[in-house]
């Protein structure tokens, strides 16, 4: 259906109108007026509603106005349906955990990490395989001024991540080095303000099943530990060291729904969607933003040869 909400404007214009026609209708039916005072109310009572109807064309909508957005698929056309559709619809939205729940029932595998059978509070045997099998992993942290989320990617050879075993042999800490990268470094930076706790995904190719682990994280630039977690013959440029509060296996079926691991599924060389930089540094200049995108894609090279052995690790 064509849904389309009123704007702030227009019901503003309604609330400061309406009383002033009241006021007037009822002013006027105690001093009698004359043909004339009609004439002007009725006029009045038209130019308000003309105004009214202009006002969401010409004046700009707030932020908070909740308008009809039409949704658009990946090439910038309208809806499977055939046309405009309203991006977010009010009553459906799901704004409790009760509503969430009539909607999806809580199994046997628990509702929260505090009552999820398969959640532990520690890395066991079975996990601590698989973080020495894991040669990539997804780091989530949190700016603690915004509330605004970051994933940040890590990956090197299998087993680069370092685990720190308690008495009982069981994984209580990791130890995760960061490489030279693009130095945005957003998600070191929520760590240093303040913004400690973080989740974390290890992911082995070809292994549909994700390893879910969380804590609370801090950085460290001790030169032992940034030596002991050198490779390619370059020192680690920092160490995020997690200490494990959660952690459990997530099911494979996001993985097997996306085929992420089938070769088949793979789109061919020549098909793969090449992402571009220099547009986004050199917006008018195209000479200079192919230039960048040759410097980004000979810096690839470099490190895929040192990863292979043939060069030193590039800054």
């Amino acid at each position: 259906d064509s849904t389309i909400y009123p704007t702030m404007s227009t019901v503003g214009i309604d609330f400061c109108i309406m009383p002033i026609l009241a006021a007037a209708a009822a002013v006027s039916l105690v001093v009698r007026p004359t043909c004339r005072e009609f004439i002007f109310l009725a006029a009045g009572c038209s130019l308000s509603l003309w105004v009214r109807r202009l006002t969401p064309r010409f004046l700009p909508r707030p932020a908070t106005a909740r308008v009809r957005v039409a949704a658009a698929d990946d090439n910038g056309k309208g809806s499977a349906a055939g046309g405009p559709a309203p991006i977010l619809r009010e009553k459906y939205v799901v704004t409790d955990l009760q509503m969430l729940r009539d909607i999806l029932p809580a199994g046997a595998s628990g509702s929260s990490l505090g009552d999820a059978p398969k959640v532990v509070g520690h890395l066991d045997e079975q996990m601590l395989g698989f973080v020495a099998r894991s040669p990539f992993l997804q780091l989530a942290t949190v700016d603690p001024s915004t509330g605004r989320p970051s994933v940040s990617p890590k990956g090197d050879a299998a087993g680069f991540v370092r685990v720190v075993r308690d008495r009982a042999g069981r994984g209580v800490a990791l130890q995760i080095p960061d490489r030279p990268g693009n130095r945005l470094l957003f998600g070191l930076q929520n760590i240093v303000r303040g913004g400690g706790g973080v989740a974390l995904s290890f992911e082995i190719p070809g292994n549909p099943t994700t390893l879910r682990c969380g804590g609370t994280a801090r950085l460290t630039a001790d030169p032992e530990l940034l030596r002991a977690h050198a490779a390619r013959g370059v020192d680690a440029t920092m160490v995020v060291v997690v200490e494990v509060e959660h952690a459990f296996f997530h099911c494979s079926k996001a993985y097997l729904r996306a085929r992420l691991w089938r070769p088949d599924a793979w789109p061919a060389s020549e098909e793969r969607y090449k992402v571009c930089f220099g547009p986004y540094f050199h917006r008018d200049d195209e000479t200079k933003s192919r230039w960048l995108d040759d410097m980004i894609d000979k810096h690839y090279r470099e490190v895929d040869r040192a990863v292979r052995g043939e060069l030193p690790e590039p800054d």
